[in-house]
């Protein structure tokens, strides 16, 4: 089911923001300790923003398919949209620093934490993409408030 595979990414990303990120590579005795995604950069927590989005969407298609939850056509390809949504800005908040690192950055290397967010963040990208397709059968839509039928 696609949509419990992007809640599992989501939730991963969650976690694995305050796995290390970043490690100094100093000196011995001047070595602090790893720092975290969360400590260490916006990215981290704007991951983290994304990742919760993609998970309650996610939680809530998944609960629809279950029947626990009684969702539209439309709300259903809404919420898968706003699901790869949140979970595109969580891989491009991780792959940004991924790739650039935070200052100073001559004295820090990145750790497998970073990389974990990363791959959790693009199985939940990956995940919300296959929900959309498999899920949506048409235009998400806003209902539209009618007049009452008269009675006869």
């Amino acid at each position: 089911m696609p949509s419990l595979a992007a809640l599992a990414g989501a939730v991963a990303v969650c976690v694995t923001v305050f796995l290390p990120w970043y490690e100094p590579v100093l000196a011995e005795p001047l070595s602090p300790d790893a720092v975290s995604g969360w400590d260490a950069t916006t990215a981290a927590r704007i991951a983290v923003a994304g990742a919760v989005l993609c998970a309650l969407c996610s939680l809530a298609v998944a609960l629809d398919a279950r029947d626990l939850l009684a969702l539209d056509a439309g709300g259903i390809s809404l919420l898968s949209i706003v699901s790869v949504a949140g979970a595109g800005v969580a891989a491009a908040a991780i792959g940004f620093r991924a790739i650039r690192l935070p200052e100073p950055s001559a004295v820090l290397s990145r750790e497998l934490g970073l990389y974990l967010a990363l791959l959790a963040a693009i199985g939940a990208l990956a995940a919300g993409l296959i929900q959309l397709v498999v899920t949506s059968t048409g235009a998400p839509r806003v209902p539209r408030r009618t007049a009452p039928r008269p009675r006869r």
